[in-house]
């Protein structure tokens, strides 16, 4: 973003620290280590007064003794322009401010929480009023994206860069990634990307995951072994939003609890839908802490701090978005893109030894486990103490700490349920790694792990009941297991069970029993109850009957996982012949084609959800448009195997069947079917993108195209620059419409010299072939699809006879009202070279190549640039050849420029004459807009305008042609169309300067060298190579004794003055001024037109007609 440099008027006055004075003459930042940007509102101005309290104190680290205690931390009370402008380092104390950013060795030390609370202590619990609500940001996204976002909202924000700012590469734990994507050997890159994508405990911008690499799979450290990444620069970085009104939490809710889940839905909401960032959800606990701003010596200029005025935030307008929402809902998140969502459905969490907990917890546990008090008296060494703990509440180590960044601290707490305000047990974990889990399975994970045996959940810590509750309980549970089994009563049950079973049972007969039970969904008790008649009546032993169970609940979710992927399938087949998207693809089950069609269909459903298609077709080619969200100029991007891969992962649904037991998980988009998609030929499914176009252009229809986006009919994409507009077009130009637009062009370049001419001729519409083709070629990019698909445009030459003379500026001026800025490329060096170059930019859809200061043009490229309505190359990158079609307009600068004979009738040409020997010295009131190409950057759509406006008018008149018609060979349809339209407005002189192709483009180049010869040949003409005072002005190519009538040979001129001029050597040279003189005539060439001024004398070079010694030359006084 652009961040204004303002400098304040005064900070002494804390009402005074920001000021809105910008004399744009400091280069540093505005306020201590600050940049300030944004426009001052009567509410920030009031906002610097206003008292703010805040929470200071120290953090080092786990059991750091310097660490302020979470009862101790300091209230500290000041203004918010105190707040900002804060104060330096002092001894021991750090640096305090909202506009300082020390340097520092390490990030932990000073802190502040953004509000007050009761006695001091950092609690969520003892948090009073908020002044601020504040983000840490480090998931990818761009800040300086970021903070155009809040200044585009007009939001005040205090912001800077965190102690690790722009540091490259992440660690990820090699175990946890093999255990969230199920598989034993080194992950590929795309499943470590997946990892990022669907399992990591921190949320990464897409881009930030499609710039990873893996460095190393697998590195000891001294946390144990991880996988090692390279990754871009990863923008860190934090964001404190003053509120307009301070926030009393406990006002917030109807319960303490309620309040506190607002202030949390607050912050998600700020993050997720008014900024559009992913962030660090620890954020939305209201005791959060936040170091403050320090960056390292090493991060150079890698650092910022920044101040953007606007309106403080209104707390009650943030939408609400629930933290768990947030959570779950990442990409790749089955159950949310199954309709699911946070609050409708509990996990499913089954015990290793296949103990159903939800279950029990919906039946029995909820309301009456007294959880706190289990795991005091079962497994003391997980407690933790923080101090200050209510009754029936405990911290202990997290059942999942092993994936947590760093272990220890007080984040995770257990209550008994008797002692929660709603009457239900809880566990929970405030570690972004346990974000989004249920209770229950950090109750599953201890047990699992040995804390306590499972038994513990139907003993002594299960609040008892009384016994009329306790009836109840029991017949809930018989009725249950009964209305699973239809026709079963209690007393048949009895029955069945005292006759059923004896010592010749056998296990087949019981594992029958078991697997009916658990089909019907038969309740636990149920169970157990079977399980005591069983190990009683037969020889069977409990852990035999145990083992029994286990074995048929695991056939049984087996045959349940089946029976749902076969269902899922055969819908599937189902939806793909009828042409719907099915809910997901199943890459074990589903043939190739049938995949390749199913990819097929998310592209298709894609590209007709929005405004604008998705993927593309761009030659024979798939190709996207990348818009760039600053600016708003877009190019085509050819769609990588890779990038194809990440979009269908998103927007499709590949699954898998994993695991002895048959377990499904959702895996990414397999690479093979991107490669065909890629590379199958026919991709006529897919639009047609022709081109971006920066500008509103003419359809091949007539219809001026002014909607951005991509437009069906044409094939072209509308990319606006952010803040461009035109004005309508009216149907019927008038003539005063299309004189003021004439009129317009010509003020705008009437100080350009186009072959002599004044600006008083040029306003006066005399006829200039020149003016007409300046204008013409800036035609040809809104006129260009009227000319159909197969039409061609020539090469434009911006010849004069001297460097300064403004070919350049002039194709600057035109690029800039075309397009909104500049393309000027360097000669070419080579042909393979010139065809990356060329194609590269013809797939991005550049409608525009400016090659400046030419000497020579070839080769081969650019007559297929010039005559070819396709062009062709290899994609970088894939095994293929992509044609594009060819929409770009061709223009060189160049001092009389060397063209092939080839490529000499391909050039419509521009020649500029200051009619002096140095051009360059005219001074800016030579014009009369000094700065003429910020004038045009300024004024562009009102140009821009104007040539619709010429367009309109040739099509209102039904597209007439030039009474004086001209047309060029081999470009007859654009030299018909933009003769029309020059001549319909009234423009003449179209392609009347054809005679004189030949003479500026035979020849090019430096000038020193030629003045030089000019130099030396006027030294011989007074008195000659031989001192014959006869000889005349006139000279020869030829040797001096090969002339006639006493005329010297201008190579022995250079000889004689030892010139070492740039033209080759004749074959039978014997001395360093032997030229060939082929060359040098070409070289000669070059000053044609060209004035030189010797001794106050003004020469031309003339060029005469050939005789039987050769071509003479002269150099004629030029006297105007």
């Amino acid at each position: 973003m652009k961040h204004e440099k303002i400098t304040p008027d005064s900070v002494n006055d804390a009402a005074c620290v920001i000021d809105n004075d910008d004399t744009g003459q400091n280069d540093g930042p505005d306020l201590n280590d600050a940049y300030i940007s944004g426009k001052a509102t009567p509410a920030f101005d009031a906002l610097l007064e206003r008292p703010v309290t805040i929470l200071i104190g120290q953090l080092y680290g786990a059991r750091d003794r310097r660490n302020t205690p979470d009862e101790g931390w300091k209230q500290n009370t000041l203004t918010f322009g105190d707040f900002i402008k804060g104060y330096p380092a002092k001894g021991t104390a750090a640096a305090f401010g909202l506009s300082r950013h020390p340097e520092a060795k390490r990030k932990e030390g000073a802190a502040i929480v953004l509000g007050s609370s009761i006695g001091g202590a950092r609690k969520a619990t003892a948090m009073d009023t908020m002044y601020l609500m504040g983000l840490d940001v480090d998931s990818g996204a761009k800040l300086d994206d970021v903070l155009d976002v809040i200044e585009t909202l007009g939001l005040a924000c205090f912001a800077h860069t965190s102690f690790n700012h722009g540091k490259s590469g992440i660690e990820l734990k090699r175990d946890d990634v093999l255990r969230k994507l199920k598989i034993s050997t080194d992950p590929t890159l795309d499943q470590v990307k997946e990892y990022l994508r669907h399992h990591s405990k921190d949320r990464y911008d897409e881009s930030f995951i499609n710039s990873v690499s893996i460095r190393a799979a697998k590195k000891q450290v001294k946390a144990g072994v991880v996988i090692v990444l390279d990754t871009e620069p990863l923008d860190k970085f934090r964001l404190f939003f003053p509120l307009a009104e301070p926030i009393k939490i406990i006002d917030q809710g109807a319960t303490h609890q309620g309040a506190l889940d607002d202030w949390e839905s607050a912050v998600t909401g700020l993050a997720s839908e008014v900024l559009g960032v992913n962030f660090d959800t620890s954020c939305t606990d209201p005791s959060r802490l936040f170091y403050s701003a320090r960056h390292p010596a090493s991060a150079g200029d890698e650092w910022g701090s920044y101040i953007i005025q606007g309106e403080p935030l209104d707390y009650a307008a943030i939408p609400r978005v629930k933290k768990a929402d947030y959570n779950a809902g990442r990409a790749g998140n089955a159950f949310m893109q199954a309709g699911g969502g946070v609050g409708q459905e509990r996990p499913r969490v089954i015990l290793d030894s296949g103990r159903d907990l939800t279950a029990w917890h919906s039946m029995t546990g909820k309301n009456r486990l007294m959880l706190a008090d289990l795991l005091e008296t079962n497994c003391p060494d997980k407690i933790r103490s923080a101090g200050g703990e209510r009754s029936g509440h405990v911290h202990t180590e997290c059942p999942f700490e092993h994936e947590h960044t760093n272990e220890g601290g007080t984040g995770t707490m257990a209550i008994n349920c008797i002692d929660n305000e709603n009457g239900y047990w809880t566990w929970f974990c405030k570690h972004d790694a346990c974000q989004g889990r249920h209770k229950t399975e950090l109750l599953a994970e201890a047990i699992n792990r040995g804390w306590f045996d499972e038994s513990a959940l139907d003993g002594d810590d299960l609040l008892p009941l009384d016994d009329e509750a306790q009836a109840e309980a029991d017949a809930l549970a018989e009725a249950v297991a009964l209305e699973m089994e239809t026709g079963t009563t209690v007393a048949e049950i009895a029955a069945d069970a005292a006759t059923r079973w004896n010592a010749d049972t056998t296990g087949k007969e019981i594992a029958e029993h078991f697997a009916k039970r658990i089909a019907a969904g038969t309740d636990e008790s149920v169970l157990n109850k079977d399980k005591d008649v069983i190990v009683a009546a037969t020889s069977f032993g409990k852990l035999d009957v145990n083992k029994i169970i286990r074995q048929e609940r695991g056939k049984h979710s087996e045959r349940e996982k089946a029976k749902v992927r076969d269902e899922a399938s055969e819908k599937a087949a189902r939806d793909l012949k009828a042409g719907i998207v099915p809910d997901a693809c199943w890459t074990d089950k589903h043939d190739f084609s049938w995949q390749k069609n199913y990819a097929g269909m998310v592209i298709d459903a894609k590209n007709t959800e929005g405004s604008n298609p998705f993927v593309y077709t761009n030659g024979n080619v798939l190709a996207r448009v990348s818009i760039d969200r600053k600016t708003g100029s877009a190019e085509i991007v050819d769609l990588s195997t890779e990038a194809l891969v990440t979009f269908l992962s998103d927007h499709g649904n590949f699954m898998v069947e994993q695991g002895a037991e048959g377990d499904t998980r959702q895996i990414a988009c397999p690479t093979q079917i991107s490669v065909q998609l890629i590379h199958e030929w026919e991709k006529t499914r897919y639009p047609e993108l022709e081109g971006i176009i920066p500008a509103p252009q003419f359809a091949e229809d007539g219809t001026l195209v002014l909607v951005p986006g991509y437009h069906k009919g044409s094939g072209l994409f509308y990319a606006p620059p952010t803040g461009f507009e035109v004005a309508d077009v009216p149907d019927k130009p008038t003539p005063d419409d299309v004189n003021a637009a004439v009129d317009l062009w010509r003020n705008l370049y009437a100080d350009f010299p186009f072959e002599g001419m004044t600006r008083n001729k040029i306003m006066a519409g005399d006829e200039s072939a020149d003016f007409a083709h300046l204008i013409g070629l800036a035609l040809t990019t809104p006129a260009r699809d009227l000319m159909g698909a197969s039409a061609v445009t020539p090469a434009f030459l911006a010849t004069k006879p001297a460097p300064g003379t403004g070919a350049t500026l002039m194709l600057q001026i035109l690029q800039m009202i075309l397009f909104g800025s500049t393309m000027i490329d360097p000669p070419a060096t080579n042909d393979d070279e010139l065809h990356k170059t060329v194609f590269a930019d013809l797939i991005a859809g550049k409608p525009m190549k400016v090659w400046d200061n030419v000497e020579t043009v070839g080769g081969s490229v650019y007559p297929a640039l010039l005559t070819a309505p396709a062009y062709s190359g290899r994609v970088l990158g894939l095994t293929l050849t992509k044609t594009v079609r060819n929409r770009m307009s061709v223009a060189f600068t160049g001092n009389n420029p060397e063209f092939t004979k080839e490529l000499r009738r391909r050039v419509v040409l521009c020649r500029l004459d200051a009619k002096m020997e140095k051009p360059e010295e005219r001074g800016p009131e030579s014009f009369k807009h000094p700065n003429v190409l910020d004038h045009a950057r300024d004024h562009r759509a009102k140009y821009y305008h104007a040539l619709l406006v010429m367009i309109q008018n040739w099509i209102a008149q039904d597209y007439p042609q030039a009474a004086k018609k001209r047309t060029l060979a081999s470009y007859e349809n654009w030299s018909e169309d933009i003769g029309g339209i020059l001549a319909a407005a009234g423009i003449h002189g179209f392609l009347g300067n054809r005679d004189k192709v030949q003479e500026y483009t035979s020849g090019g180049g430096d000038d020193d060298p030629l003045r030089d010869l000019v130099e030396c040949w006027l030294a011989a003409t007074m008195k000659g190579v031989d001192e014959n005072p006869r000889v005349c002005r006139e000279g020869m190519l030829c040797k001096t004794n090969q002339g006639s009538n006493g005329n010297i040979g201008l190579i022995d001129v250079a000889a004689v003055g030892e010139l070492e001029l740039p033209v080759k050597l004749s074959r039978h040279a014997s001395d360093a001024f032997g030229y060939d003189s082929a060359a040098f005539g070409r070289f000669v060439g070059k000053g044609i037109g060209r004035v030189f001024e010797i001794d106050g004398k003004k020469w031309a070079i003339e060029k005469g007609a050939k005789t039987k010694q050769g071509v003479p030359w002269s150099l004629v006084a030029v006297t105007a």
